[in-house]
């Protein structure tokens, strides 16, 4: 019960500070405790998406990635974007490192199914976007048993 309320505490106070700022919080018997550290690391690549009456946009920021790098697929409304980060040196000591590197996945829930429409894609200064027209179906009423 208690462990509940803590929790839910740290779910709001999450909203105000992120960052590793909660991963260490709480002292017991003089050792730190580590705090759910997934959950406040944001997901990676971050992903923005948009509609319009016509369009959907999703913009995914991939900063150092090269096109080639990146592998996209999609299955009815669920997007999925794989890839690369390499090392932009190597056989370097490194002193502060905060941008992510080796391979990512992430799968993007979309708003509306976009697997039997043509995906349009252009890659720009790390930034990706995709964009494909809106499936307009008309209401249809259910008939209940």
């Amino acid at each position: 019960m208690e462990s509940d309320k803590l929790h839910q505490w740290m779910d709001i106070a999450k909203q105000y500070q992120t960052g590793d700022f909660w991963t260490h919080v709480f002292e017991k018997d003089g050792n730190m405790v580590e705090i759910d550290k997934q959950s406040t690391s944001p997901a990676y690549p971050p992903a923005d998406i948009h509609t319009t009456e016509e369009e959907v946009y999703v913009f995914i920021e991939l900063s150092g990635v090269h096109k080639e790098d990146i592998e996209l697929t999609i299955t009815e409304n669920k997007l999925r974007i794989k890839g690369i980060v390499h090392p932009l040196l190597e056989g370097h000591k490194t002193i502060q490192q905060e941008r992510k590197y080796g391979e990512f996945e992430r799968t993007i829930i979309l708003p509306e199914p976009a697997e039997d429409v043509p995906l349009q894609t252009k890659y720009v200064n790390g930034l990706l976007l995709i964009r494909y027209m809106r499936i307009q179906k008309p209401e249809r009423r259910i008939m209940i048993e």
